[in-house]
């Protein structure tokens, strides 16, 4: 947490004493009673970082409304997958949704695809500074205004691997041929193409079938999703490469949030601080933990600074290249690796560079 969110959460803290005093008292004019309905893909269970972070959020806003607000969740991709929900919130027919990837974003926005430049953070910690940082906040500005969404969760799903069926992946090399799932983004396919395998863009309903019956041969994701899935049932290789890192996002309708009183809106951001940091949480014992538990499933090979590199020499260009091409503004690239270092200074990791 850089210096501008922890400002941003001291700012909240103290709006939120005083709110406490105005829903108490409101007045003669009372607040209307509002309802929110969240949808998101993942099943209803509160071991689910998604699923949780929408529990953590709807306990603190109904908590701290006095139930002015309700806030109904629809699981299980009732509203249909990710890029459904997210334009159905974009067009105002459901208020917010989750289950959100950069990936789903990118239909709307394509500049966040960015993201998807491999071997850029070295750690989740980084990831989640950059994002919570100015820079992030500058892009989710950015799509508010473009597209009309209002970020107000946001989750790291953690550093995202391949796993396979064929054989340990330990250097670039060892990727030639092997046919990868991948989501339908133009950057995730790069990725697995300059690394010398075939992508197949397959939804994530139909990945593990696809694994059991040999459509392909392996995938990427981030542990979580591998976990979630049910993925270590049929594949057997594990690569810690972390080529990216994953985002769990929840965005709402920006004209329905405006049309809200400011004590209600004020305790929707607060609430969504609160259940992203709840959600973040259990995505890292989600990571820790099932890690653990997938070394127990999976051979999982952990490579060296120098088999990394292998991987970033033979993708980062290209993709970065090709990212750049995908976008509207190329310029936010050198932001982010500007984010990037400034959140390097603060975090005393240029110092162990040294």
């Amino acid at each position: 947490m850089n210096l501008h969110e922890g400002f941003k959460r001291v700012f909240l803290l103290i709006m939120m004493v005083l709110l406490m005093v105005s829903l108490t008292g409101y007045g003669d004019e009372a607040l209307p009673k509002v309802t929110m309905t969240i949808g998101h893909a993942e099943p209803a269970d509160p071991t689910n970082y998604i699923h949780g972070s929408a529990l953590k959020f709807k306990e603190y806003v109904e908590e701290k409304t006095d139930g002015g607000i309700t806030v109904e969740i629809v699981p299980g991709g009732a509203f249909g997958d990710a890029d459904a929900m997210l334009e159905q919130v974009s067009r105002g027919t459901i208020e917010a949704c989750g289950s959100v990837s950069a990936g789903s974003v990118a239909q709307l926005y394509p500049d966040i695809q960015l993201l998807s430049i491999p071997y850029v953070f070295k750690d989740n910690v980084e990831f989640l500074a950059v994002l919570r940082g100015d820079f992030g906040q500058a892009m989710f500005e950015d799509i508010k205004e473009k597209v009309g969404v209002r970020m107000f969760i946001l989750m790291s799903q953690g550093a995202r691997h391949f796993t396979n069926n064929e054989r340990p992946i330990k250097t670039a090399q060892d990727m030639k041929g092997l046919k990868i799932r991948t989501m339908n983004i133009k950057s995730d396919m790069d990725i697995v193409s300059s690394l010398g395998a075939n992508p197949a863009p397959i939804a994530w309903t139909e990945v593990y079938t696809s694994l059991q019956t040999g459509v392909v041969d392996g995938q990427e994701n981030g542990i979580p999703s591998i976990l979630l899935g049910n993925l270590y049932q049929v594949q057997k290789y594990l690569t810690l490469d972390g080529h990216r890192y994953g985002t769990d996002l929840f965005f709402l309708n920006e004209k329905w949030f405006q049309g809200l009183p400011k004590e209600y809106q004020l305790i929707i951001e607060a609430g969504g601080m609160y259940a992203s940091d709840y959600g973040n949480m259990q995505s890292d014992v989600a990571s820790n933990q099932g890690l653990q538990f997938l070394k127990k499933h999976m051979e999982v090979y952990d490579p060296s600074e120098e088999e990394i590199q292998t991987f970033k020499d033979a993708t980062i260009e290209t993709v970065t290249e090709d990212v750049k091409k995908l976008m509207k503004d190329a310029s936010w690239i050198d932001r982010m690796f500007l984010a990037k270092d400034e959140v390097n200074k603060g975090l005393g990791y240029e110092g162990f560079n040294k």
